[in-house]
Formats: C-alpha cells, structure tokens, sequence
C-alpha cells in the first residue's frame, strides 16, 4: 500500500530533466538538511508548484569531482527499479549541481539494525532479497555501485527498501575487470 509521500509523487522518470533554466531556489524551498557525506550534503525541500517533498543532493563543482558527479547523474538515469532510489531532475549552475531524487522517508539500514538491536531472519531475508533485486538489475545493465554499505540502503517505516548514492558507480562490460580501489575502507574485503 503506497505511502501519503508514495501518492503525491510522480512515477519514476526514465528521462531525468536538466534543468539550466532558473534556479534550483527558484523551483524548490529548502526546509532542512537530513545528510551529510565526505563531498556531497542531502537537503529535504519541496517543490515550490506542486509541493512535492523531495531529498536534494548538493555537490560542489569543482575540477576534481565534476566528471565523477556527472558519471553519476548519467547512470542514474539509466536505472528505474522499485529498490533503488530514482532521479527526477538535475540542476546545474556555477558553482553547484542539484541531484532531486525521491525522497525515502526512513533510515539508513545501519541505524535500522542499530535501534532494532537485530533483525530476525525472515525479515533478514526479505530485506536482502530487495537488495539483491537491485543489485542484480544493476549489473544486468552494466552499472556496479562499488559502495554498496548498510549506510547506502535507506529503509521507511513500511519495510520498502531502496538503495541510494552512485557516486562511486561505474559501468563495465561483461567480463571486464575493474581494478581500482574504492569505497570506504571499513567496508572493503580483507
């Protein structure tokens, strides 16, 4: 049954917009900042016309970052399954570029686990295959995450589970090995 925020959004677009025209505060009212990573922050805004709540990706442009940013916005909109969080639009300016994604009105899958203090099995399960559906459908399409944590899989209240940041994504052929190094260390295989 599709959540209060689930029916105010529209459907997932195959096609991101970017947007040039205007600005990003022309178009959507910030009310909060609900993230925060190495390079990037995460804002709650709606948008001003409809107000529709969305989650914000903020990314500084700058030389050393802006082909990995853009690497990202153009795999996320080759991707449109139920369990990974979907890109509605881009915005860029000067100095910034706006990913506005869907917002997952929940947690993060370690803060879940955390305030839970476990998980039984079956709901274990459940919460794996989800995130075994996405990965697959990825790596069908030639996109390997390659920064898949329990901090980048957002779960809400109803148990829907999605997986978010793209970062560090990349594509790949068949058969091809990648071979740098990346994600967080803490993560990685010994």
């Amino acid at each position: 049954m599709p959540t209060e925020i689930e029916k105010v959004l529209p459907p997932p677009s195959p096609d991101p917009s970017i947007s040039q025209e205007g600005t990003f505060h022309s178009q959507y009212k910030v009310l909060k900042t609900i993230g925060k990573g190495s390079h990037a922050k995460v804002l709650l805004a709606h948008h001003q016309l409809t107000g529709t709540p969305v989650a914000v990706k903020v990314l500084r442009k700058n030389k050393q970052w802006f082909r990995p940013v853009m690497t990202e916005a153009n795999i996320m909109r080759k991707i449109n399954h139920p369990n990974i969080v979907s890109l509605l639009q881009v915005i860029e300016n000067k100095t910034r570029i706006y990913f506005i994604m869907e917002l997952v009105e929940g947690q993060e899958l370690y803060q879940y686990i955390r305030e839970s203090g476990h998980i039984e099995e079956d709901e274990a399960r459940q919460i794996f295959e989800k995130i075994l559906s996405a990965v697959s459908y990825c790596h069908g399409k030639g996109i390997v995450h390659r920064d898949l944590k329990v901090d980048n899989i957002m779960i809400d209240k109803n148990k829907k589970v999605k997986v978010i940041d793209f970062q560090l994504s990349t594509e790949t052929q068949p058969g091809h090995m990648l071979n740098q190094h990346c994600g967080a260390y803490s993560f990685g295989s010994p």
